[in-house]
């Protein structure tokens, strides 16, 4: 990866019961938000997508996978692929975002970022 990423946001523990439903149809992350899918039990399907939803990739993961980040405002749905899924989503961003992301702040001026 090129980006030098920090974690500001790790959301609850889903099961295939609970994950969420936004989660489930088509949604993409925000500017300068990757996010990480960590499986603990069962299986996930990933499915990339593009603009009008369409699907450009099918992904099986489960615990053993090595899960690549997904990057800002790509396209993309999940869905549980087993009964005993358990997981969680982790939001990463750039040093330079992190309080804005994490607090919800303005983004950091840029001659802040370059002194």
């Amino acid at each position: 990866m090129e980006h030098e990423l920090i974690p500001y946001k790790t959301m609850p523990t889903w099961t295939a019961e609970t994950l969420p439903e936004p989660f489930r149809k088509m949604h993409n992350t925000k500017v300068g938000t990757w996010a990480h899918l960590t499986i603990l039990e069962g299986a996930l399907t990933f499915y990339e997508l593009d603009e009008e939803g369409n699907v450009l990739a099918e992904h099986l993961f489960t615990k053993e996978s090595e899960i690549p980040f997904v990057e800002p405002q790509a396209w993309h749905r999940v869905s549980p692929a087993s009964d005993d899924l358990k997981c969680y989503l982790t939001f990463y961003c750039t040093p330079e975002d992190y309080f804005a992301k994490k607090y919800d702040l303005t983004r950091t001026h840029s001659e802040v970022i370059e002194a």
